[in-house]
């Protein structure tokens, strides 16, 4: 068990101090990272292509951190941004992206898919 003197600050409404409940809320999130380490640590041991890593980075972006509400946004030269988001928000854009790539396949119309989604960004705020 975990235990801290603070609460831990992700909504939690148990007291403050409350190891089970942080226990609770943080698991999930801990959870998707070390499934996340040990896949990285087997595609080293196997010598994998480091694409194949990069995948994985991928897949935790695209698919485990939205299931927890957390949006990963990679940006050009500069770190990623992290912030907590909606799950259903989250998981609608993903699906969303999904329609487009059977409508437009990457390969072909990736120039056009980028203008997409940036304009369709930039409309929802």
């Amino acid at each position: 068990m975990i235990e801290t003197p603070h609460e831990f600050g992700l909504g939690s409404s148990g007291k403050a101090g409350s190891s089970s409940n942080l226990e609770e809320q943080v698991l999930p999130y801990l959870q998707s990272l070390a499934t996340f380490r040990d896949n990285i640590r087997q595609l080293i041991r196997d010598k994998k292509d480091p694409k194949e890593i990069l995948a994985l980075c991928d897949k935790l972006r695209d698919d485990d951190l939205p299931e927890l509400g957390v949006r990963l946004e990679d940006r050009e030269g500069a770190k990623s941004l992290i912030k907590l988001d909606d799950k259903a928000t989250l998981l609608r854009e993903k699906e969303e992206k999904k329609q487009v790539y059977r409508l437009f396949p990457l390969d072909r119309y990736k120039p056009f898919f980028f203008c997409f989604l940036l304009y369709r960004k930039k409309s929802s705020v």
